[in-house]
């Protein structure tokens, strides 16, 4: 069976730093045989620190050929003015909660604190 994952950001910042718990999710044969999305977001956060040097860029640009980008939409856009306004979620957290849920994806996330009250929002933590 086929999953539907959405990556939060701090999924990724596992994996850089080789935390057994997340290392599956990122094998190859894993990530092509599921449906596994990030948000725009998780894009943004990963690319944009100041310090990145142009090797750990290109590594994270190949790694995110494997993963389809959910991009800003006027759906989405909507979606996640109603959860911010109902939960008063952090716009970068509501973004990516709106993008599950647009997609009908679970939320992998160590963060699950900054999600729970959504209560549309499926969350898997791989550290418990």
């Amino acid at each position: 069976m086929e999953l539907n994952l959405l990556y939060d950001t701090n999924i990724f910042i596992y994996h850089f730093k080789n935390y057994s718990e997340v290392s599956s999710y990122f094998e190859p044969h894993f990530l092509l045989s599921n449906n596994i999305y990030i948000s725009v977001i998780t894009r943004i956060e990963l690319l944009s620190y100041s310090e990145i040097s142009t090797e750990e860029e290109n590594f994270i640009n190949n790694l995110l050929q494997y993963f389809s980008i959910i991009r800003l939409s006027f759906e989405l856009e909507n979606k996640t003015i109603e959860l911010r306004k109902k939960f008063k979620l952090k716009t970068p957290d509501a973004i990516i909660a709106a993008s599950a849920i647009l997609n009908k994806a679970t939320l992998l996330t160590r963060n699950t604190d900054d999600f729970q009250k959504v209560e549309t929002l499926k969350i898997v933590n791989p550290f418990s």
